[in-house]
């Protein structure tokens, strides 16, 4: 679900609804998650990006009058070769929060996410980790292989990277 179509948002607030029936205090919601584009494409993803921006503006001030924060998660690809897409930057992600500003808005920093990512572009993990945690409502921690160039995990699916393992049992540092 990305917010941005009639549809998804209609959805959306459904789930604002059920979070605060259930008593929930957060929704784990995946922001930007479209395929990174060059050229003309690149405006298209630029239009969607902005769409989804205004919808959540009154789906944040919903969740806030329901007493719901709405945590926005950076993803990673589940497979090698999977096309990127702007939500597994979580530099990307944690400007998404910036720009929205409001108090019902805050990251869901998953580290396994973080881990895979980093190690596909090479970034410095605890660089990455400070520049997010001020913004920070919520940690997914779990481990895994990060972009495995080489695989040497007998037992291990050979060819997933968001195996969700537990801490320790990967190589998340």
């Amino acid at each position: 679900m990305s917010a941005g179509t009639l549809e998804h948002d209609r959805a959306f607030e459904g789930l604002l609804d059920y979070a605060a029936t259930a008593g929930a205090e957060l929704i784990a919601c995946h922001g930007l998650n479209f395929v990174e584009a060059d050229g003309p494409a690149a405006a298209r993803l630029h239009e969607r990006a902005q769409l989804e921006e205004r919808s959540l503006t009154p789906l944040l001030q919903r969740a806030l009058s329901l007493g719901v924060t709405v945590a926005i998660e950076n993803l990673a690809p589940v497979y090698p070769g999977a096309r990127r897409r702007r939500c597994h930057d979580p530099l990307a992600v944690r400007d998404l929060v910036r720009r929205l500003d409001h108090p019902s808005a805050g990251m869901l920093l998953d580290l396994g996410h973080l881990h895979i990512t980093a190690d596909a572009t090479r970034s410095d993990h605890a660089a990455l980790l400070a520049a997010c945690v001020p913004d920070v409502v919520l940690f997914h921690v779990h481990d895994n292989l990060g972009c495995r160039r080489r695989i040497d995990a007998p037992g291990i699916d050979p060819v997933k990277l968001d195996l969700h393992l537990p801490p320790g049992r990967g190589s998340l540092p």
